[in-house]
C-alpha cells in the first residue's frame, strides 16, 4: 500500500467560506487542491505558473484566471500594486459563481495579502485587524507600502457582482449607518 504525499501550500489559509489563499503552488501541493474541490484559481503574479500546475488544472477542470499579467505599476511608484489589479481581483473573488476559489501569488510582493486586506475593507473591518492578518501571513516580509495601500484603498472602485456570497450579504445586512454616513456595526440586544 502506498501513502499519498499531501503538502499544504505555503501561506495557505481560509479567507471566508469558499475562498482560500496561498503562495504559488508547486507540484507537491497539487493533491491538496483536490481536497478543496476548487472551481477557480486566481493567480496574481506577473510570472507564468509552473507547467505542472497548469496541466493539473486543465486535467481537473479548474479554471485559471491569470490576472497579474500586464497590470503592474512601474517600480518607481509608491504603490507596489495597481488599483486595477486589486479591483479586478475583488470582483472575481466576490462573484460566488467562481467559488470555491484559491487566490495565490508568488509571495514576493504579498499581492494576495493586499487583496484580502482590501476585501476586509469592503467587509467593514477596522484597520488594526486587517493589518494584523496581513502581517501574520507576510511575516518579516510585510511591506509598509502594501499596508498604506490597504488603508487608502478606494472601496468605491469595486463594482459588486450580481452573485455575491452569502457571507458577504450577511455581513452587509449587519451594518447600519449613522446620520453622517459612517458605518456602525448593528448590535443585537437581548431584552430579558
Amino acid at each position: 500500500m502506498t501513502l499519498a504525499y499531501i503538502s499544504v501550500p505555503d501561506a495557505y489559509g481560509v479567507v471566508e467560506s469558499g475562498v482560500f489563499r496561498s503562495k504559488v503552488l508547486d507540484v507537491h501541493n497539487l493533491p491538496f487542491l483536490l481536497h478543496l474541490q476548487l472551481k477557480t484559481i486566481l493567480y496574481l503574479s506577473n510570472q507564468s505558473p509552473p507547467k505542472a500546475v497548469t496541466d493539473f488544472l486543465d486535467t481537473n477542470k479548474i479554471k485559471l484566471i491569470h490576472l497579474g499579467v500586464g497590470v503592474w505599476k512601474s517600480e518607481t511608484s509608491w504603490k507596489p500594486i495597481s488599483e486595477d489589479l486589486i479591483k479586478d481581483a475583488l470582483e472575481i473573488v466576490l462573484d460566488v459563481t467562481n467559488h470555491p476559489i484559491l487566490v495565490m501569488c508568488s509571495g514576493d510582493i504579498h499581492t494576495t495579502g493586499t487583496v484580502v486586506g482590501c476585501l476586509r475593507r469592503l467587509q467593514q473591518w477596522s484597520l488594526t485587524p486587517i493589518l494584523e492578518e496581513y502581517r501574520r501571513y507576510a511575516k518579516s516580509k510585510a511591506q509598509y507600502a502594501n499596508e498604506q495601500f490597504m488603508e487608502l484603498f478606494d472601496e468605491d472602485l469595486v463594482t459588486l457582482p450580481e452573485h455575491l456570497p452569502e457571507w458577504f450579504i450577511d455581513q452587509r445586512r449587519m451594518m447600519v449607518f449613522d446620520d453622517l454616513g459612517r458605518s456602525v456595526k448593528l448590535v443585537k440586544l437581548l431584552v430579558w
